[in-house]
């Protein structure tokens, strides 16, 4: 059963910097999207029962969802949409509310004052898109909609949570998924492994092969349409192996691919940009 705990936040506390990012740890093969975590630790009650009993209010909540630190940040007046913001390497969801994060914190505060309910998981850290990583995701979201009543996801991946946002895309996966975002997104694994060798071996557990071989690139359809930030000054996740790579699949399987040209190394704050995401997200959910 996931425990749950929360802080009601000041009236100002959402215009405070709140630091999302990262996906940390793992131990498992890449092999094949995660089928849904039936047999994974239980988020919530029945929805019989959910919906029997109050949402969360609004405010910052804290959970453990299949043994992972969770966060759930709840809007004044929902929209009833979920974002699920994956983070990046050696990061965790405490940063979530941390101050000085060049960017994150006004795009995630933005949403929030916007109606979105946003929620993220440690996913087993350093996790690179294994399976691990992605059930630790289904199960979030399945606990954020029974918790808050919302429906339909957008998906928000920084730097390494581009692998396991973009696996969430894929069909059977998570249902109603309107758009991903990428946040100079990695989208091939292999790239980074001169900066992350062991972590990315670490992750694929027994079989580190299968991982790079199911993640160079990860694979997207075109099924969900993608907007995504990078610039070709960032030395840690080059453009053109990644965020160009991931937008390029999306077109040629017929959907929508928009690539952002920002600048500076990678964490610039131009890469944070909530005008565009809140009108992208808008459009995905007008189609």
């Amino acid at each position: 059963m996931a425990a749950l705990s929360s802080v009601r936040p000041r009236p100002s506390s959402w215009a405070g910097a709140l630091l999302i990012t990262g996906l940390l740890a793992g131990g498992c093969s890449a092999a094949g999207p995660a089928s849904p975590p039936g047999g994974a630790e239980k988020a919530t009650e029945s929805r019989s029962t959910a919906a029997e009993r109050p949402r969360l209010p609004a405010g910052t909540h804290r959970l453990t969802v299949r043994g992972q630190p969770s966060l759930l940040l709840v809007p004044e007046r929902s929209n009833g949409r979920l974002v699920v913001y994956a983070h990046g390497a050696g990061q965790t969801v405490d940063q979530l509310l941390a101050v000085g994060d060049r960017g994150r914190s006004d795009l995630v505060a933005g949403l929030v004052e916007a109606g979105y309910t946003v929620a993220a998981s440690d996913a087993h850290g350093d996790a690179w898109g294994n399976d691990i990583s992605v059930a630790d995701y289904q199960a979030l979201v399945a606990l954020a909609r029974e918790e808050t009543a919302t429906s339909t996801v957008f998906l928000i991946g920084e730097s390494m949570g581009g692998l396991p946002a973009a696996r969430l895309t894929a069909p059977g996966v998570l249902d109603d998924v309107r758009a991903l975002a990428g946040v100079y997104p990695v989208c091939d694994v292999s790239s980074m492994l001169t900066a992350f060798g062991p972590s990315i071996q670490a992750a694929g557990g027994s079989a580190p092969q299968a991982l790079l071989d199911e993640l160079s690139p990860v694979d997207l359809d075109g099924s969900v349409p993608l907007i995504a930030w990078a610039s070709d000054q960032d030395t840690l996740v080059a453009k053109v192996r990644n965020a160009a790579v991931c937008a390029q699949q999306v077109r040629e399987g017929g959907g929508t691919a928009v690539l952002v040209d920002t600048i500076g190394e990678h964490g610039d704050a131009s890469n944070f940009r909530l005008d565009q995401i809140q009108a992208f997200f808008d459009a995905a959910t007008e189609d």
